[in-house]
């Protein structure tokens, strides 16, 4: 509203855009130090922080593109060096700073900030090699920690599949850059760590990591958070970041560090080929080793088959079954006829009851059934005590027709070229003889024999 005469009165808003105008032209891009403090993450993404020093401060903004990159995450308390413009909100008519980029303050300050890290967790045997554990050898699933829309994961499911393709992936996509990616890391590595058996994220080892990129782009694989989660997991773990010469505090802390993802696909499993080849020379071993017992034991039947003891102990053992067979034979018909001859004089027995008084026939069958069930256990008995002795004499003789019993007792058999040596006469001077013991065969040749002296009878 103007008056005649009077100022020219200007909105708030105008003055405030103009204010913006005026002081977004005047300082454009600035390059800022400070402490910060009040540092927030809103849920939309986007972090709002107050940049001080000891006589001033100043807003700031980091808007959630400009969230997603940064290699540092600010926090109360850090010196930082900041790369943004001056700007105004102007809502509430405050002038603020919007960063662009932020780092540690002073030279060199973030790569000492990571040797701290790693002097501490070291010193606390998160690096030990002892506690590493050892990755299976036939993983049944595998849980997999990196972005879901990177080349890494393109490369772990390609090389894995042509490996190994029975094993299951387990994919938990996290933020793997910027602000945030820390924490999501660190809470994937959990969830695959606490998961029990049965369980959808239960898993027999997990890979942790991401393609390559620049020191910023793999700061997140560098925060405690991160080291603490992999080095807690009771899962084992593959850290696979970025290239082969890319080395980060998760690589140190974790059980097994892979050059680069599609190398932890090639850690992980094994080669489906190389095993199919070891179960083939397996198998062709097996069939080697079997064959080679079969015909040692078929050369030691057919020797065993053509020895000459062998085919006398097997006569004798034949006529002892045939023995055997016999006896059993004649029991069986003995028992037979005594079961008839019992059974008539029951039936005679019966006829003669039932030709006196009933009282007197129960009395009397009574007697006779007891005398009979008497009569017939006794004469079991008497057949099973024959029947064992048989079968013990049988034994005896059998034992005795072994003809290694002699050898054991000091005994020896002499063979000729004609059979066994029974007569001097039969081994002239000269005579090649086979001297059986008990544990093997002489060879000798008849240097001279002399005839044992026989006197005449009478």
């Amino acid at each position: 509203m103007t008056q005649q005469g009077g100022p020219n009165f200007l909105s708030v808003s105008g003055v405030v855009r103009d204010l913006k105008r005026t002081v977004e032209d005047a300082f454009g891009r600035v390059y800022v130090c400070g402490e910060v403090s009040s540092f927030k993450r809103h849920a939309s993404g986007h972090c709002y922080l107050v940049l001080k020093d000891d006589k001033a401060q100043l807003r700031a903004v980091i808007w959630r593109s400009t969230a997603a990159r940064l290699q540092l995450i600010p926090r109360d308390g850090v010196q930082v060096e900041i790369r943004g413009r001056v700007t105004m909100y102007e809502p509430r008519g405050e002038v603020q700073l919007t960063i662009e980029n932020l780092r540690l303050a002073g030279e060199g300050a973030a790569q000492r900030a990571l040797e701290a890290l790693k002097k501490r967790l070291g010193a606390e045997g998160l690096f030990s090699p002892d506690r590493k554990k050892r990755l299976p050898r036939f993983p049944e699933r595998i849980g997999i920690v990196t972005s879901g829309s990177g080349a890494a994961i393109q490369d772990m499911i390609r090389i894995i599949g042509l490996r190994y393709p029975i094993v299951s992936l387990v994919l938990n996509s996290v933020r793997v850059q910027g602000v945030g990616a820390p924490a999501s890391i660190a809470k994937a590595v959990e969830l695959f760590g606490s998961a029990k058996v049965g369980s959808p994220n239960h898993c027999d080892v997990v890979i942790v990591g991401r393609g390559g990129g620049s020191a910023e782009d793999l700061w997140a694989f560098n925060e405690e958070v991160v080291a603490r989660a992999i080095a807690a997991c009771p899962v084992p773990v593959i850290s696979a970041v970025g290239h082969e010469s890319d080395y980060t505090v998760a690589d140190l802390v974790a059980d097994v560090r892979a050059a680069t993802p599609s190398h932890a696909g090639e850690l992980v499993v094994p080669d489906r080929n190389e095993l199919a080849a070891i179960l083939a020379e397996a198998q062709r071993s097996i069939w080697r080793s079997t064959n080679a017992l079969i015909q040692d034991a078929r050369q030691r039947i057919d020797y065993l088959l053509t020895s000459y003891y062998f085919r006398r102990t097997l006569d004798r053992v034949g006529l002892l079954q045939t023995n055997v067979r016999d006896l059993d034979q004649r029991i069986r018909d003995a028992t037979t006829r005594a079961v008839h001859e019992r059974k008539q004089y029951v039936s005679a027995l019966y006829r003669q009851l039932y030709a006196q008084r009933t009282d007197q026939r129960v009395r009397r069958l009574r007697d006779v059934i007891a005398d009979l069930s008497r009569r017939l256990d006794r004469a079991a008995e008497a057949s099973v005590r024959a029947q064992r002795l048989n079968v013990s004499g049988l034994k005896k003789q059998l034992q005795l027709s072994n003809p290694e019993r002699p050898l054991k007792h000091g005994w020896s058999l002499i063979e000729t070229a004609g059979g066994l040596l029974k007569h001097v006469a039969d081994a002239p001077p000269g005579t090649e003889l086979k001297i059986r013991v008990t544990d093997g065969r002489i060879r000798a040749t008849v240097d001279a024999s002399e005839p044992t002296e026989t006197r005449d009878r009478a």
